[in-house]
């Protein structure tokens, strides 16, 4: 399909005529000049054909050559890069992000035609090599187009292949990908967003997440009670510091309702890192999450609580503070003025999960409530397995009072499990124990019906109040 010209040459006497030999034949569509010696045409059938040519003066003796042309297929084809434009995600009321550029190339053999692709929920403006939105490529000519995102489209992801047409079937395409987030129901004071936090909301599901990702300090609010959102500390492991820095000044999330649609998510999860959270002076807050996870739930990974504010945790099958379903809880840390109600139905108020043991709980400060149905109010969820003796809870200063479900210890284990290790007080800290337990039964220590050892427990200092203690 492509032209082709080439001129052959003789020496001797002038003038020379020029002959394919009989029973020799060109490739079909070129043709041979008996004056000029020039092969020329346009080829119609891919191949390799072989010929012989005669050059003749008339003189006695002629002379001759097989020469042979190879005819390679047409090639339409052509290719866009990049082949991906990702225009990340943005919020309701949005500013259009910043164009991007695609470069369309023909790499093929045969010129092609392009014309500039269309969109909906995209503008798309010609560049260099288009005029009236189409570009006329020979081989491994380039022309170029602007990608960009249009204002005011509806929220959910708006992702598309955009096609890109040439003639003879040469077409290619380009995968866009943006998307536009409900409004952020957390107000967020501090850090920057798309760098130090994150906020990405899920249509379908009807779930939204703010997530943060450095340890820049944040201060987060609400203005209505949140049903649909939780909030994730993610800032990485590997630094002893590596803690999110987050101020909670006046925080509302309840994920629990009669139908549980929420079970499998948390209302403040630590993912990686840790987390410091500070509870701003005078606020109130709320961490309820769904049946499966822990109100603040830190999993493995280390929180501290400090401040002056309020909280209050809930769950069902995690730990009020904790550990998620069957998950134990990290190292806790509680101090300052705070004052913090945890409560759980089969997990620990403050400890482990259903099926989880207590890591290290540390009360140091404020006034800490930890109320759980079944399990122990600070310590592990109903069936735990035995906890590390490394581990233990220790009530340093402040007041606690906590409450268990029957035959569970309301500082300890739960029914039939052991308890990690208990200290309270500490040199000249004197810390004001409340201790409930609704059969009675145990107080500090295991669980009625464990039948290892002895729990350790060692009191130094401290003022205690139950209705009959039994250590």
């Amino acid at each position: 399909g492509a032209e082709y010209s080439e001129t052959l040459t003789a020496t001797g006497d002038t003038p020379i005529a020029w002959s394919v030999k009989a029973g020799s034949n060109l490739p079909a569509g070129l043709t041979l000049d008996s004056v000029t010696g020039v092969i020329s045409g346009t080829p119609t059938a891919e191949g390799t054909i072989a010929f012989t040519v005669v050059a003749s003066n008339g003189a006695a003796t002629n002379d001759e050559k097989t020469f042979s042309i190879k005819v390679d297929p047409a090639v339409y084809k052509i290719e866009v890069n990049p082949a991906t434009l990702d225009f990340g995600s943005v919020q309701m009321g949005y500013t259009a992000p910043a164009m991007q550029n695609v470069t369309i190339t023909n790499t093929g053999n045969q010129s092609v035609e392009v014309a500039l692709p269309a969109s909906t929920d995209y503008s798309i403006v010609a560049g260099t090599g288009f005029t009236n939105d189409k570009a006329m490529l020979a081989p491994n000519a380039t022309a170029t187009f602007s990608v960009q995102p249009k204002t005011g489209l509806a929220t959910g992801g708006h992702n598309e292949t955009l096609a890109v047409f040439g003639s003879n079937g040469a077409n290619a395409s380009v995968s866009l990908a943006f998307k536009v987030n409900s409004v952020c129901p957390f107000s967020v004071k501090g850090g920057t967003l798309g760098t130090d936090y994150m906020w990405d909301y899920d249509q379908d599901a009807d779930w939204g997440e703010l997530r943060i990702k450095t340890t820049t300090p944040l201060t987060i609010s609400t203005n209505d009670s949140v049903t649909n959102a939780g909030i994730v500390t993610d800032v990485g492991e590997g630094y002893a510091d590596n803690y999110a820095q987050v101020t909670f000044a006046g925080v509302s999330i309840q994920l629990g309702d009669a139908s549980n649609a929420r079970a499998d998510k948390a209302a403040l999860c630590v993912a990686s890192g840790g987390l410091v959270l500070n509870l701003a002076e005078g606020s109130t807050n709320l961490l309820e999450s769904g049946d499966n996870r822990a109100g603040l739930e830190n999993g493995t990974h280390n929180v501290a609580l400090n401040g002056s504010g309020r909280l209050r945790t809930v769950s069902m099958n995690g730990a009020g503070i904790g550990g998620a379903d069957g998950q134990a809880g990290g190292n806790i840390n509680i101090s300052g003025n705070a004052e913090v109600r945890s409560m759980s139905h089969f997990g620990a108020g403050i400890g482990g999960g259903r099926g989880g043991c207590s890591d290290d709980i540390m009360v140091d400060g404020g006034t800490v409530t930890a109320l759980s149905r079944e399990a122990a109010g600070i310590g592990g969820g109903i069936g735990a397995p035995a906890p590390s003796p490394y581990d233990k809870i220790a009530i340093v200063s402040g007041i606690v009072n906590a409450s268990s479900g029957e035959g569970s210890a309301a500082i300890g284990a739960a029914a039939g499990c052991k308890s990690t290790r208990i200290e309270i007080g500490f040199q000249d800290s004197y810390p004001c124990l409340n201790l409930t337990s609704r059969d009675g039964s145990t107080y500090l220590g295991n669980g009625v019906g464990y039948s290892g050892g002895a729990a350790v427990v060692r009191i130094r200092d401290g003022f205690f109040a139950s209705d009959g203690a039994t250590v």
